[in-house]
């Protein structure tokens, strides 16, 4: 069990302080340690110590031989340690990171928990930002990147899946986590701005030109302010060459990995739904679709794709599966349907949304998406910065 390994663990310290934080670890693991993510490579544990502390654990267990042996001379996790002391030296804010251990081929690595704080991917996905909001968001993400550019930060793959945010004074705060890969210094190039900025593009693509071009100067993206538009252009068609070799990528391996895909018997369905597995609290309701086996395939792995290109999909929750018959149990949402806004004859709120709509094509003829319109299936969320929401997947096509 790893809560004997734990003692077993050849332990690489930053201080006093945080060897008692590991000692209290050690003696809680047993009673309110529990797996948040799982994979092939690593599995991370969330844990509560008696005093209200919590951590999370790191445990890389490499399978294939080439990335065991490499293991035991580089582990993954003492990687990641010394990036987030490369990083301390410069004063980036990064999740506190305790130490990292050694056991044979796997390697750990140990966090502290920020409070009041979520990852930035959470917060643009499951909570409702106004426009207003939005704004004040990227402002200080702005602050944030500028800073990671002077101090010439290269990150192997930015993301708003792995910055933490919270709030202090009014400001939001930044801080990196997963920190493996990260230099610091160095010979600093274009790629290295256009993986510090290119997960903005799906983000960025709603909003109106002279707004992105304040922001993307203002965070020294560009140091000549003529040059914007032009690295802007390159940035975007860079980004969805990226995404699209990740989505085929992805692809073929999407129904392996665990931390992203489950696929379940049909029979499962009551016992899923009554422990509501999957299905988080702030999701709120959920809905079953009943599909063919095609199209449930089809509206999974298009939930995702969506969502690397910033198109806004009600969250798929769980795949049930038995022989033709298919199921998806997706999120049922509040909001008012695009079909009752029609009916509604509301002229003035019909036109408000029509440049949504136009944004929306221009976006995903770049992207090569085609898009369904489904009046039946398409959400509106007011004052959003993009204000519809679509939750039919398996009808759109994406050209990767």
């Amino acid at each position: 069990m790893l809560s004997n390994t734990m003692y077993q663990i050849k332990w690489h310290i930053i201080d006093k302080k945080s060897s008692k934080y590991i000692d209290s670890i050690k003696k809680s693991f047993d009673k309110s340690a529990f797996i948040i993510k799982s994979n092939q490579k690593r599995t991370i544990y969330k844990i509560y110590v008696d005093n209200g502390q919590v951590f999370y654990l790191k445990h890389d267990h490499p399978e294939e031989l080439r990335h065991r042996i490499r293991s035991l001379w580089s582990p993954k996790s003492r990687s990641e340690f010394d990036s987030a002391m490369l990083l301390r030296k410069q004063s980036v804010p990064t999740v506190p990171v305790l130490g990292w251990g050694k056991k044979g081929f796997d390697s750990f690595l140990i966090t502290k928990e920020i409070s009041h704080t979520l990852l930035l991917k959470d917060l643009l996905t499951f909570f409702y930002i106004s426009k207003k909001d939005m704004n004040n968001l990227l402002t200080d993400i702005g602050r944030f990147l500028r800073l990671l550019v002077e101090k010439e930060v290269k990150h192997p793959d930015l993301h708003a899946g792995n910055i933490l945010v919270g709030k202090k004074e009014g400001r939001f705060l930044f801080y990196l986590v997963d920190l493996y890969g990260i230099k610091v210094g160095g010979s600093f190039k274009k790629r290295d701005i256009f993986r510090l900025f290119g997960w903005l593009v799906t983000i960025l693509w709603p909003f109106e030109w002279e707004e992105i071009r304040q922001f993307l100067f203002l965070s020294g993206f560009c140091k000549n302010p003529d040059d914007v538009k032009k690295e802007w252009q390159a940035l975007i068609k860079w980004r969805l060459a990226y995404i699209k070799s990740r989505c085929r990528k992805r692809k073929k391996k999407l129904f392996k990995d665990s931390s992203i895909c489950r696929l379940y018997a049909l029979e499962a369905a009551d016992l899923i739904i009554k422990k509501g597995l999957e299905i988080k609290e702030r999701q709120g309701h959920y809905m079953i679709k009943a599909l063919s086996n095609n199209d449930a395939e089809r509206g999974w792995l298009n939930s995702y794709f969506l969502s690397l290109f910033g198109i806004p999909v009600a969250e798929h929750y769980v795949w049930l599966r038995k022989k033709e018959t298919s199921a998806l149990i997706v999120q049922q949402p509040d909001n008012l349907k695009l079909r009752d806004l029609l009916d509604s004859n509301n002229k003035p709120k019909i036109d408000e949304l029509s440049w949504a709509i136009d944004k929306l094509y221009d976006w995903a003829r770049m992207a090569g998406i085609v898009i369904s319109l489904d009046p039946d299936q398409v959400y509106i969320r007011d004052k959003a910065v993009f204000p519809l929401l679509f939750s039919n997947p398996e009808q759109f096509s994406l050209i990767i």
